[in-house]
Formats: C-alpha cells, structure tokens, sequence
C-alpha cells in the first residue's frame, strides 16, 4: 500500500475519532471507504492493508483485511469495561484477557504501565495470526512504554472444558470465529486447554481483573475452573461478554457467578462488569 493512502487511511481514522457525528451507520461508511481506498488482495500479504494509528492514546495496528474488526479503530469500543478494570488495577496486580483478538482489552490496560506497576498481564488468543499482530501491538507500545512487553505474556491456545485439538473458524470474520469440528479453507488448527492449568504454568495464584469474550464458549471455560480452584484464585473483578448467551450450555452461568459471590457493577449492551465479595 503506498504512503499516500496509509496517511489518507490515517486522516480518515482521526476524523471518525474525533467528530462527534461519526457513530452507528455514518461510521460503517467511513470504514468501508478505508476498504475501498486500500483495496487489499487477498492473495497478498495482510501486511499490506496494516494502517497504525492511535486510539485514546493507544497505538495499534488495524489490518483492512476483510477478516479484521476494523470499527474499533474508531475509538469508544467498550470504554466503561476498560474503565472499570483501569480502576481496579494497582501495582501488582494480575490482568488476565481470554480471547485477546488484537489485544484490545490487553494494550489499553498495559497503557496504565507505569503509573500504575502491575505485576503481569496474561493474554489468551487461540489465532496465530491474532497472537502475532498483538506482537507487534505490544512492540508499537514498548516504544511509548519502556519496559511494559515485559510484563505481557502471550498464549496461544482457546480455554475450554478440556484439553483437546479442534479448529478455529474464521469464516464471518476473526472477531466472531468460532471453535469447529470441521476443516474449511478459513480455519486453522489450535489446542484447548484448562483456565487452571495456563495459570498454574504461569505461576498466577490471584487474579484483580480478567475479561472473557470467546464467542458463547464463556461457560465452558468459566465452570471447570470455579468449580476445580480455591476460592483465593477466583477473580476479583470480572468483565464478561454476554451476547452470545443463548449458545452457552450452562444457561445458568450469571446467576452460578451471582450465587458464588459476584456483585453486578455495570452492565452494557454487550458486557456484564462483576466484583467479587473478597477483594485480594
């Protein structure tokens, strides 16, 4: 892509930010111009639709790829959930993103470094195409953050129930894929394994904050771990995607979290923001 449509792409990203006008419909026109102006082959290299910008400060990477969720590029994606994490992380404290995508939840959390020294974050991404576009997120905030790619820990794996290999569908896009039996031409190859075990392999014994957004698999991961750990492991603050409620097996996931000793603090359209009655 040349230089002259990267800036041009760059204009447009900063105007959709910053005018108050630029939401819902007038915002899927700005970005399906964005797709128009890059006009990404897919038989090239995804690189070569990779506009930086910033987004509340916050630099990243969007690929305009036909595959990517590129709308977050425009900013107020999810700002009361990044919100309350922020405020109830300290130093020291423990952020844990299961279905991490880009790394959304994971860079703006990591931007509070150094102001607030947390002791690590744990990112959980099943896409190895997604775990290596947060490397080089991570990397564009090393640069403003000296210090902070050390403190980001990356796995490549999707929490389940159990320990298995599947596939990941990426057909509808990366944002929505899903966990799959089938082998498709948009699928790839990854491993499940157990909330508890990734911990242990990390040395994590609390967690302040954790964010789950695994399209409707949030109960698979969720009960083997609170109903296998001690208490001391459960997270203190929570913030769960609940729109794709209706494929969770375990219908009765809030009310198991409510009932465990979680408090609701914020609910938005598409996420429930939890306390637990412990704080660690």
């Amino acid at each position: 892509m040349n230089n002259f449509k990267i800036k041009l792409a760059q204009l447009i990203i900063f105007l959709g930010q910053n005018l108050f006008f630029v939401r819902g419909k007038i915002r899927n026109i700005f970005w399906r111009f964005i797709l128009i102006l890059i006009n990404y082959d897919k038989n090239s290299d995804p690189i070569n639709s990779r506009v930086q910008t910033r987004v509340d400060g916050v630099p990243f990477y969007f690929y305009f790829d036909h595959f990517s969720d590129v709308k977050l590029a425009f900013g107020k994606y999810n700002n009361q959930e990044i919100k309350f994490l922020k405020d109830n992380m300290k130093d020291g404290s423990v952020f844990v993103d299961i279905g991490s995508n880009i790394g959304f939840y994971t860079m703006n959390i990591a931007s509070i470094f150094p102001k607030k020294n947390f002791l690590k974050i744990l990112s959980i991404e099943p896409n190895p195409i997604m775990i290596q576009r947060q490397k080089e997120n991570i990397q564009l905030l090393e640069k403003i953050k000296a210090g902070v790619a050390s403190k980001i820990f990356l796995e490549n794996y999707a929490i389940s129930s159990s320990k298995r290999k599947i596939n990941l569908n990426f057909e509808n896009g990366y944002g929505p894929a899903i966990l799959s039996d089938d082998v498709t031409k948009h699928s790839v190859p990854i491993e499940t394994v157990l909330l508890s075990d990734i911990l242990k392999k990390h040395k994590i014994n609390f967690i302040d904050c954790l964010k789950i957004d695994i399209e409707g698999h949030e109960d698979e991961a969720l009960m083997p771990f609170f109903n296998n750990v001690n208490e001391s492991l459960f997270p203190s603050n929570i913030v769960i995607e609940h729109t794709s409620n209706d494929l969770w097996t375990y219908r009765d996931l809030m009310n198991f979290l409510y009932k465990t000793g979680y408090r609701l603090m914020l609910k938005t359209r598409s996420n429930t923001c939890l306390s637990f009655k412990i704080k660690h």
